[in-house]
């Protein structure tokens, strides 16, 4: 989830299409309570090998890192008492009026709510009063990262805790691994503005890039093998116009590659 959203980051400060979905350019203010800044920066490095980015093509990103350091933007005292915006939400809300973002990223929800998340009443007051607040005070698209409960995965559940996680944001994504298969799914669930049904299937290679999954076939016996014709047509179309391809990710990585034809295909 993370790597994923430090791709739609990275798509929206240059401008860059999102896996062929086309981007508003923009700025972007980022938290992640879960990493250090090294290991942003190792994610990021990555990410913006294979897109033929530098650090410098990222300046009007701002990257917040709060491992180890308190991130609740809400304060409970205790059972049944109100909560109250925090100090760290206040300086939040006074960071984003400099610098204006358009789109801000928060990993992860557990982190920044730290209370029961299966009360309701908590959980939308959160939402409502944490992160719609400075949606509309700001004019900016808030992404909220969550975990799925553990507990309850064998039975597909798409959040933790409470439905309010759902029925209080105005959109969903949801992010899954077929069992047995590289493949992770991701897809809209819920949209107040949008049509739902939108997904993108991508795997991760050796160097945790996430890139367009290209269904060879080889992972499950009972799959559709006009997929593997689709492959041959895509590299012996690579082979007629000499294209150069890699199985080492780049600009020039198979999958990316093949993913950028089909698209191109389907266009003309």
């Amino acid at each position: 989830k993370t790597t994923l959203a430090q791709i739609l980051m990275t798509c929206v400060a240059t401008g860059q299409d999102f896996y062929g979905n086309p981007v508003t350019k923009g700025k972007v203010f980022a938290i992640f309570c879960e990493d250090g800044l090294a290991n942003i920066q190792r994610r990021q490095q990555v990410i913006n090998e294979s897109l033929g980015l530098s650090m410098k093509d990222l300046s009007s990103v701002v990257f917040d890192a709060r491992q180890g350091n308190p991130c609740e933007f809400m304060t409970w005292e205790k059972m049944g008492a109100p909560g109250a915006k925090s100090t760290y939400w206040a300086a939040i809300n006074a960071m984003l009026a400099i610098k204006q973002p358009d789109l801000l990223v928060v990993d992860t929800a557990i982190d920044t709510y730290g209370d029961n998340v299966n009360d309701p009443a908590r959980v939308r007051k959160y939402i409502r009063e944490c992160l719609i607040s400075l949606a509309k005070e700001h004019n900016c698209a808030v992404l909220l990262l969550g975990h799925t409960s553990k507990s309850t995965a064998t039975n597909q559940s798409e959040f933790m805790g409470t439905e309010a996680w759902n029925n209080t944001v105005r959109s969903r994504l949801f992010m899954s691994r077929e069992e047995g298969s590289p493949k992770i799914n991701t897809e809209l669930m819920k949209s107040n503005y949008a049509p739902i049904g939108w997904d993108l299937d991508l795997c991760s290679d050796d160097e945790g890039m996430l890139q367009a999954f290209v269904d060879t076939g080889f992972f499950t016996d009972e799959r559709d093998r006009n997929q593997d014709d689709d492959l041959v047509d895509v590299l012996k179309y690579m082979e007629k116009f000499d294209m150069p391809a890699s199985t080492k990710r780049g600009i020039n990585y198979l999958p990316k590659a093949a993913f950028d034809i089909t698209k191109g295909k389907k266009k003309g």
